[in-house]
């Protein structure tokens, strides 16, 4: 059973990428999530939690309805449950000033007593995505494929193309961006219809051997997983996509119309 104490990080950045690359060689699945404030504030399903709806303006720009709510927030819970790798705030995060952290493991352990009765669930920093990065192991991945897939609301292809010339096909799934950060606001109907067009893509094709790299925000979590549960590998990777044009939307600097160095 799971509890506030025994959630904690339990694979390093190494781990994952020793996972990421021997789970493509042997083409079986795997599936890295990461959970940030947002998701925490958006499982609480309340539309009139004041943290809750500023998640959802933020990232779609409006608030669901009761239903959507209910059913963003379902999907999630089956990610936190069903993914392999769950990316979780450090302990010296969740002490923070944050009010969604203090709360997180609680919520994650109830999450996951519902179906796991295991407590094998591997952990890893929420943060691995900037490691994968920094330690150049993602550069190490990208450079072992030639297909890969993506859910991002960049337009990284040429980018990818240019720095990974061993990558010969790509497969793209545009979403809106976060609505807060976008130049140009327009809201989208990114949930359900762009959601449920790629999910059901996702479960009529045998992805075995492939690559997923997604940066889909709070409501794209569960596509990661239904990705590897068609055979295929995938990466929640989040806001690196946009360090990848240069894009500024965390930390200083950030909102509309900031750039910066572009990553690649």
């Amino acid at each position: 059973m799971y509890t506030k104490q025994n959630i904690k990080i339990n694979t390093d950045t190494e781990e994952v990428f020793n996972l990421v690359m021997k789970k493509l060689k042997s083409k079986e699945p795997l599936s890295i999530i990461r959970i940030g404030d947002g998701e925490i504030a958006v499982l609480l399903t309340d539309p009139n939690h004041k943290g809750c709806a500023h998640f959802y303006n933020t990232h779609l720009g409006r608030v669901p309805n009761i239903q959507e709510m209910k059913e963003i927030s379902q999907n999630l819970k089956t990610a936190i449950n069903d993914c392999d790798i769950l990316g979780i705030p450090t302990e010296k995060i969740e002490r923070g000033s944050n009010p969604y952290w203090s709360i997180s493991r609680e919520m994650l352990s109830n999450i996951l007593n519902e179906k796991d009765k295991t407590n094998n669930k591997k952990f890893c920093s929420m943060n691995v995505h900037y490691d994968l990065v920094t330690l150049k192991k993602l550069d190490s991945i990208l450079k072992e494929i030639n297909e890969v897939y993506l859910v991002t609301s960049r337009d990284v292809e040429s980018r990818i193309q240019k720095k990974y010339p061993n990558i010969k096909k790509f497969n793209s799934y545009k979403i809106p961006g976060e609505y807060k950060y976008e130049d140009s606001k327009k809201i989208e109907e990114y949930y359900p219809t762009i959601y449920k067009k790629i999910e059901s893509d996702f479960k009529n094709k045998n992805m075995s051997g492939k690559l997923l790299l997604i940066g889909g925000g709070f409501v794209g979590k569960n596509l990661a997983v239904t990705f590897s549960k068609s055979g295929g590998v995938s990466i929640d990777i989040g806001s690196i996509f946009d360090q990848f044009v240069g894009k500024i939307t965390r930390g200083v600097g950030k909102g509309p119309n900031k750039y910066g160095k572009s990553l690649i």
